[in-house]
């Protein structure tokens, strides 16, 4: 399967999958991203922004590597459907 953004999700398969792969996306995000030090919010659309206080940049990389992972691992699936979901992290 192509790579897509999750708009693209939407206007490819629906807007019930695309809610329901931005949904899956977000309960991922909350569930690493759920310590002291960790603001997590949504900038807009498919963007999301993690706002890490007193954490070296090893660390930083570290957990945003656990993230891409945690979320690459765990498909979304909606009505007989399943897919990968893949994210990408810029500084």
């Amino acid at each position: 399967m192509q790579d897509r953004a999750l708009k693209e999700i939407s206007d490819e398969f629906g807007h019930d999958f695309g809610d329901a792969a931005l949904r899956h996306v977000s309960n991922i995000l909350r569930e690493v991203a759920d310590r002291d030090g960790m603001v997590l919010g949504r900038v807009g659309g498919e963007e999301f922004a993690l706002l890490l206080t007193n954490f070296p940049d090893a660390d930083a990389l570290m957990l945003a590597q656990i993230l891409r992972m945690n979320i690459a691992e765990r498909p979304v699936e909606r009505h007989g459907m399943k897919m990968t979901i893949t994210i990408l992290c810029r500084e």
